[in-house]
């Protein structure tokens, strides 16, 4: 997956997860997986920006929409 395609799959999810089109599980699985595709990508901001998402969804109970606001810091990282 290109950087460009991981950038725009993390924006669809993030304004779907901010309407709560997802169930808990599901979207923790689907936070999961973008958590793995940032992994390849290899950039270190981003990869500890997910970090910090994933363990908060999964640990603290994030809220949805604040999981899909602090999206927006992974896909700044992405971007620079």
């Amino acid at each position: 997956m290109t950087k460009e395609e991981l950038i725009k799959n993390i924006k669809t999810f993030a304004d779907q997860l901010g309407h709560d089109q997802f169930d808990r599980e599901v979207a923790d699985y689907k936070l999961t997986k973008l958590y793995d595709d940032v992994q390849d990508i290899d950039n270190k901001e981003a990869i500890n920006e997910m970090d910090e998402i994933v363990y908060q969804y999964a640990h603290e109970d994030l809220a949805n929409d604040e999981a899909a606001e602090n999206l927006d810091f992974v896909i700044d990282a992405l971007e620079a």
